[in-house]
């Protein structure tokens, strides 16, 4: 009678378990997953942190943290079970699974160390918790909200052919140097000559000394250079590396003038990888401009297709900038855009990166590179 009474007493407190651990696991219970950094550049080490918090008596001794992310995120700890879940090439996901035991009015802490590999915008915007009992032997499932973005800008490369290439650059930049006054920098009144523009005069003087006069303003320099990135296919199977490697030219250059205080632009057929529109920016010479280059650059999804090159330079109608074309298709509609470009009176700079400079038709000029990428 007594163990007919002591496996009845056993079997409800299982039941009694099973129920209250069905309804009240996740009560008091939040999850939170972040990245260490908002941005960071390729190569990068960053932590992924994992803070889980259990405020109330029922302990969760098996608690498994599940969610989907880049195979581009590459975690360091390798005692850590990861499940591939797909292998795609632009959008290969892993799935990462974590065993945490938190009891009872308890804050769990941790940090995943990972590494940056590949430029772009990584997200997730859910995890899946899964808790047992205590004898685990019911399973509970749920959905957590967990929205976080990181986004890896390009590498900055620095190699002795991107200096030739500077040298280069910088004497055209210097003698399409414009001088415009500068409307905040004051320096004096004088009387007013019929070239001086209207805006100006200046009232009060003109009220006192019974004549027109105007303002003299401080020169100011203006250096401008529109980078143009053309991710065109250069053959029937490009190499997506390829591509990479341009962008991160195109990011090291805008750093490098931005920082000397060159207004530079930017331009690319490529597309966005959220609004698939194609990016355009105005020229700019701060740090925010700098970092909107490399967030246009890290957004670019190399999927999808684009518009032929020479439409956009065939366009161009600004002939005071200095136009950098870096481009590792090279056919001949859009050499004759570039020299019809020079022809109108522009100025234009071409880099054809290439793995093997024999795979590049062109020869070298004053204003035509080949950059062999190394592999």
């Amino acid at each position: 009678m007594t163990i007919i009474f002591l496996g009845l007493l056993v079997y409800a407190l299982i039941v009694l378990q099973n129920y209250i651990y069905r309804r009240y696991w996740t009560n008091r219970l939040t999850v939170n997953i972040k990245f260490s950094a908002k941005e960071a550049f390729e190569g990068d080490k960053l932590y992924l942190v994992e803070e889980i918090t259990n405020r109330k008596f029922l302990p969760l001794p098996w608690l498994y943290l599940s969610f989907r992310m880049s195979g581009n995120l590459v975690f360091m700890d390798e005692s850590q079970p990861v499940e591939e879940v797909s292998t795609d090439e632009a959008h290969g996901l892993v799935n990462q699974n974590e065993l945490f035991s938190v009891m009872s009015y308890q804050h769990i802490r941790r940090q995943v160390a990972f590494t940056c590999s590949k430029r772009g915008v990584y997200r997730f915007e859910r995890v899946n918790l899964t808790a047992y009992n205590l004898l685990h032997t019911k399973r509970h499932t749920k959905d957590f909200k967990a929205v976080n973005q990181l986004v890896i800008f390009p590498k900055i490369i620095a190699m002795p052919e991107i200096e030739v290439l500077y040298k280069k650059l910088d004497a055209e930049i210097l003698s399409h140097q414009l001088i415009n006054p500068d409307p905040f920098e004051f320096r004096g009144i004088r009387e007013y000559v019929p070239t001086d523009p209207a805006n100006t005069v200046n009232f009060k003087a003109t009220a006192v000394s019974q004549q027109l006069m105007v303002n003299i303003h401080a020169p100011i320099s203006s250096k401008r250079l529109n980078i143009v990135l053309n991710l065109e296919p250069y053959a029937a199977y490009p190499d997506r590396e390829l591509y990479e490697n341009s962008i991160r030219l195109c990011a090291s250059i805008a750093r490098h003038y931005i920082l000397d205080n060159v207004n530079v632009a930017f331009a690319t057929n490529g597309r966005d990888i959220a609004s698939r529109e194609v990016i355009s920016m105005r020229g700019g010479a701060s740090t925010s401009h700098l970092y909107s280059i490399f967030e246009a650059l890290a957004r670019i999804d190399l999927t999808y297709s684009v518009a032929p090159m020479s439409e956009h330079i065939d366009n161009i109608k600004d002939y005071e900038a200095v136009y950098l074309v870096i481009s590792a298709y090279h056919k001949d509609d859009l050499t004759d855009s570039i020299d019809s470009l020079r022809d109108r009176g522009g100025t234009a700079f071409v880099v054809i990166p290439t793995f093997k400079r024999k795979d590049v038709s062109c020869h070298e000029t004053e204003h035509l590179s080949v950059w062999e990428v190394g592999q």
